[in-house]
């Protein structure tokens, strides 16, 4: 589940045209050692790494190359990374059929990440942060690298699929988004040779997909400002995901044992519903956003706007539900596409018996 949940984010990366390399695993804490480091076993992805930097170290030698500035740092971070993976091919083989690697491999695995001062400020070296292009081992370089996995500067999202109409025919220009938010640390643990384990921290990506409507694409700047909200996560994801409180997505505890064992033993996850509206107060247009339950697939979902009064204004929709992760966009107008005066608007998610309702202001 955690590598599904990664393939999905790197998938979403590499449709907004990012190719992801790799992610790491270090150790640390409160200390300014890394005393351990961990390599899954996936020779296969070293291989297609390689295979790709070899492709790229090709193109180096190509005509069209001859005037870049760059050519030779070009090639030897190639270069780099094809050794690299080399090392990782062959430690990942030996993982897998219970070899014990080799003093050069010890060494490498034993360089991943180190200071290279003692002392918590000093520069950082190791064969992993050198993978970065442009690396800098000075630690004003290693505290904007670590900044940059707690903002959303890199969030980005890409409009993977439309369907235009509904099975009756009517337009709704749905629009499937698949997208990345904050990276999330992960706890592993891991054999070690003598028999016990050990724990290994961390990042990895974090993706989310929802539905929008009336051909509503997201792009980056307004994906970042809704800031990779929790009801938008794949639901496998309640299994093992939880915040510093320990609750998943859905609002409940996780448990260290908790993850099943086979798929037949899995139980649906129900999500909350997190109805949302952002932005809120808004000038143009504003997106409603929810989660729905199991239990609301089997339902005709309704979403309205009502004034204070207490008036219907608009239905934005009423059907059967495509998905569980909606985006509803709303423009400020009412059935008749008039716009409506600034003023305070609910919007009431409607699914059976159940009613969920939220304020949005107009301010034009």
């Amino acid at each position: 589940q955690k590598t599904m949940n990664t393939q999905l984010a790197n998938w979403a990366e590499m449709r907004h045209d990012f190719m992801l390399y790799a992610k790491q695993s270090y150790g640390g804490g409160n200390g300014c050692s890394y005393p351990y480091g961990y390599i899954e076993p996936v020779p296969d992805l070293y291989k297609k790494i390689q295979q790709l930097f070899i492709s790229l170290n090709e193109l180096t030698n190509s005509e069209y190359l001859k005037e870049e500035k760059n050519l030779e740092f070009s090639k030897n971070y190639y270069n780099k990374w094809i050794n690299v993976c080399d090392t990782l091919i062959s430690m990942s083989n030996k993982i897998l059929i219970g070899k014990d690697f080799s003093k050069e491999e010890n060494l490498f695995l034993n360089s991943t990440i180190s200071i290279g001062v003692v002392g918590c400020n000093d520069a950082v070296v190791g064969w992993y942060p050198e993978l970065y292009w442009e690396f800098n081992p000075s630690p004003e370089y290693m505290t904007d690298f670590e900044n940059r996995g707690s903002n959303s500067d890199d969030f980005i999202v890409a409009d993977v699929h439309t369907i235009p109409t509904d099975e009756a025919g009517n337009m709704v220009g749905w629009v499937l988004h698949a997208g990345t938010g904050r990276i999330n640390m992960a706890v592993i643990n891991a054999p070690t040779p003598d028999g016990g384990s050990r724990a290994y921290i961390g990042p990895v990506f974090s993706y989310y997909e929802f539905l929008s409507n009336d051909f509503k694409r997201l792009t980056n700047e307004e994906w970042r400002e809704m800031d990779g909200k929790p009801a938008f996560r794949p639901e496998f994801t309640n299994l093992y995901l939880a915040d510093k409180d320990g609750n998943s997505p859905n609002g409940e505890k996780v448990s260290l044992y908790s993850v099943p064992s086979s798929v037949e033993k899995e139980k649906p996850a129900e999500n909350l519903r997190n109805l949302d509206c952002f932005p809120n107060p808004f000038s143009g247009n504003t997106s409603i956003q929810f989660t729905l339950t199991s239990k609301d697939l089997d339902n005709i979902i309704e979403l309205s706007i009502f004034d204070l009064k207490g008036n219907l204004v608009k239905t934005l929709i009423n059907e059967y539900p495509q998905g569980k992760n909606y985006s509803i966009v709303w423009d400020g107008t009412d059935s008749k596409n008039t716009n409506l005066p600034n003023g305070t608007y609910i919007y009431t998610l409607k699914s059976g018996s159940n009613v969920q309702s939220g304020k949005v202001s107009i301010t034009r």
